[in-house]
């Protein structure tokens, strides 16, 4: 009797131990497929806008002088004065209630009209008009008197007459190179990161229990 009592502990501590054994030591093989994220570069074509500067040709056009309902007396004249650059077109236009002349002068032609009173030299004249247009190009830079004279001046007095200015007018035309911008669409590649979910097989041992209860999926 004492003797089956001894096996019958012996089988249950062997049966404790070898549960215990199952239970807590890791000696079955599994897998699984785990997922995970990863950043994945890709490149992509990104649009932008510059400004880019070009060059183009421009007419122009100023003023030098003007002038409407203005009186000139007999053998008297009015004048405008300017600097003109190099290569401009001068337009010098004139309508009167009679006959008047229209000069062109350089500096020191005007000088010495001033001084000597002599109409000439001068750079371009339009005598006896009461509508025209006198036209001159400019072939070197510098200040330019641009006159109008009554010649009515008479003799001894006798005939001189005054004569009315409707309107007078001086302007320059010329061609000017002027830089511009236009806007450009371009393309530049640039990196960027999309997520993507990637698999992995996991090999690993699991206890009994971890595989009886699934536990061992991280």
């Amino acid at each position: 009797m004492g003797r089956g009592r001894n096996v019958a502990i012996v089988v249950i501590i062997l049966f404790l131990a070898v549960g215990v054994f199952a239970f807590t030591v890791r000696v079955f093989p599994v897998s699984y497929q785990e997922s995970y994220q990863v950043d994945v570069p890709y490149d992509e074509q990104q649009a932008y806008t510059v400004q880019v500067p070009y060059t183009t040709v421009e007419d122009r056009q100023g003023t030098i002088g003007s002038t409407s309902d203005y009186t000139l007396e007999g053998g008297y004249y009015t004048w405008w004065n300017d600097y003109i650059p190099l290569g401009r077109d001068i337009e010098f236009s004139v309508s009167a209630s009679d006959t008047v002349n229209l000069y062109v002068f350089t500096s020191t032609q005007f000088t010495n009209l001033q001084e000597m009173g002599s109409w000439t030299p001068n750079e371009k004249q339009l005598l006896d008009v009461s509508n025209g247009k006198l036209g001159y190009h400019v072939s070197s830079s510098g200040t330019y008197y641009f006159v109008i004279r009554n010649p009515h001046s008479g003799i001894f007095g006798i005939g001189k007459k005054n004569v009315g200015i409707y309107s007078a007018l001086i302007k320059a035309y010329w061609q000017e190179e002027v830089t511009k911008y236009r806007s450009e669409t371009r393309y530049r590649t640039v990196t960027k990161y999309r997520t993507e979910t990637h698999y992995r097989t996991i090999d690993l041992r699991v206890t009994l229990w971890e595989l009886i209860t699934g536990s061992y999926h991280r």
